[in-house]
């Protein structure tokens, strides 16, 4: 058997993990990382589909990002809901325009929750973008809709869990690494994806059952998979870790979709809180830098 043929069956066992709704097993949590570029979005996409498809009465939760092109329009299946004070603008990037696009408020996750919608990618934003965190919670206690199982999609994981954080997020961080398995055991399945992975909170790196490389990404010191298979990835390929085994899945592409927009979110916040929020953004922007000069540093064998 071609060291090929292995991955690639290591990678259907994978697949098949991923895909299984055992509820003496529980969900599957799955980090992706990967350079712009490289399909994280597309992966993420890829498995919420297949999802979507082969279990209707699961609930899905989509994350997206603010102030940047939208991914979630690249399937077609989509429904925005917005917090209550949370005012949400949508602008087009070809013309500059605002444009209008059906919102449904929810009041609290109870709310959330009854209103979701099977068959669809349910694409939510809270007012505090750490409020994901106590969703994820909310949800391993909550399996009365559908099927029961619920999927979270988390676009840029580091806006949610930041490795560099102070303060509320410090916690929020301390108390989803310690509930981390047993959101999994609620019937959840997570799928987050980040450009680099000292990016998001070690507390939570540290309880993820899979992780998934992409090209261009680096692996974890404690992942069975070499660097130089991560190196020879083409973009449609990623190598998934699992315990002391590795494989590698294929999947689709998801290219952007007309028109490209973006989601602007306006939030009322009081001025103590607004002060808090500039100072944990400043710390969180410098140690991003660091960080990343840290890798520059690393790659040139600086350090």
């Amino acid at each position: 058997m071609t060291k090929k043929d292995r991955v690639t069956r290591e990678g259907e066992k994978i697949r098949n993990r991923i895909f299984n709704r055992n509820k003496a097993e529980g969900g599957v949590t799955i980090e992706t990382v990967g350079v712009q570029g490289s399909g994280k979005t597309s992966l993420d996409l890829h498995l919420a589909e297949i999802t979507r498809r082969k279990y209707p009465k699961e609930l899905i939760f989509y994350r997206d990002s603010i102030e940047s092109p939208v991914q979630f329009n690249r399937v077609d299946n989509w429904q925005i809901y917005a917090e209550e004070g949370a005012t949400l603008k949508f602008r087009d990037y070809d013309t500059n325009k605002y444009f209008d696009l059906p919102v449904i408020t929810f009041k609290d996750f109870n709310d959330l929750y009854r209103k979701a919608k099977f068959k669809t990618i349910n694409v939510v934003y809270f007012k505090k973008e750490y409020t994901w965190i106590d969703f994820l919670n909310y949800l391993r206690r909550h399996m009365h809709r559908g099927s029961g199982w619920k999927t979270v999609i988390l676009e840029e994981y580091e806006d949610i869990a930041p490795q560099y954080a102070g303060g509320k997020r410090w916690r929020k961080n301390l108390l989803y690494s310690k509930n981390a398995k047993n959101i999994r055991k609620g019937l959840v399945n997570t799928f987050a994806n980040t450009q680099s992975k000292g990016d998001v909170s070690h507390f939570i790196r540290s309880k993820l059952m899979m992780r998934s490389y992409l090209r261009g990404s680096k692996v974890d010191d404690v992942s069975p998979i070499e660097q130089r298979f991560i190196d020879k990835l083409k973009i449609g390929e990623a190598a998934i870790d699992y315990g002391s085994n590795f494989g590698k899945i294929t999947f689709n592409p998801y290219p952007p979709k007309d028109p490209i927009f973006e989601v602007e979110k306006i939030v009322v916040i009081d001025e103590k809180e607004r002060e808090e929020e500039i100072k944990d953004a400043k710390i969180r922007t410098l140690d991003k830098k660091i960080s990343r000069l840290e890798e520059v540093l690393e790659k040139l064998n600086v350090v």
